[in-house]
């Protein structure tokens, strides 16, 4: 089914005429358009899907400073843009100072590691950000995840501790993650898409269920 034809499809539920384009300026189309990407992730959150599920390895965000100097006897890192506040926590690995550190931040480009010593000349290392509430690390959802499916295995429907989902972030105390999730299904976002003639990647059921759901959101 193409996209033309799933907005004539959901129109016809509610007893609307055909119409030619999905792109059109009159108050059919317009009805659909209005809520066709809210109510198709709706329908893709509602059931695991087969043919939207994904997969990626998650890991932390891991930046690489400029540089390690001294700064009154403080630890001075400089990394651009880093967007760091004051009281937040960071974690340091490859250099002299591994470890996790709260940050006094300086600039935009630097902060401090409270409470250090500056000892000696050190690799830059890298560092990334410390969530707050006791996990070691965050790891940033993929952009086209819709709903979580399980990690390292575990569905995220079952009791654990070990990790936890939190906005677009999971926060975990491991530095690796096999996450499984539904994606985004959005065919129109390709560059050769035709909504006249691209067939949509949806399966039958769930072009039956979003053309129904469509048709009580308008």
């Amino acid at each position: 089914m193409t996209k033309l034809g799933l907005f004539n499809y959901a129109l016809s539920k509610i007893g609307e005429y055909k119409v030619t384009s999905t792109t059109a300026d009159v108050p059919a189309v317009n009805r659909v358009n209005a809520c066709y990407n809210h109510v198709r992730d709706l329908v893709l959150r509602s059931h695991r899907w087969n043919f939207a599920r994904a997969h990626k390895t998650l890991k932390p965000t891991w930046v690489v400073p400029t540089s390690l100097t001294n700064s009154s006897g403080l630890v001075l890192v400089t990394a651009t843009a880093h967007g760091l506040v004051t009281g937040d926590t960071v974690r340091i690995k490859d250099t002299s100072y591994d470890g996790s550190w709260v940050v006094t931040r300086v600039s935009a480009d630097t902060f401090t590691l409270d409470d250090s010593t500056y000892s000696a000349t050190s690799a830059a290392g890298s560092f990334t950000q410390v969530p707050p509430f006791g996990y070691d690390y965050q790891m940033l959802l993929p952009t086209d995840c819709v709903m979580a499916r399980t990690v390292n295995g575990v569905d995220v429907s079952s009791a654990q501790d070990i990790w936890e989902l939190q906005g677009r972030y999971l926060l975990t105390d491991v530095e690796e993650a096999k996450f499984v999730y539904t994606k985004r299904v959005a065919d129109e976002d390709a560059e050769d898409f035709d909504p006249n003639a691209t067939e949509l990647s949806f399966d039958s059921d769930f072009l039956e269920v979003f053309a129904t759901n469509l048709a009580l959101e308008m």
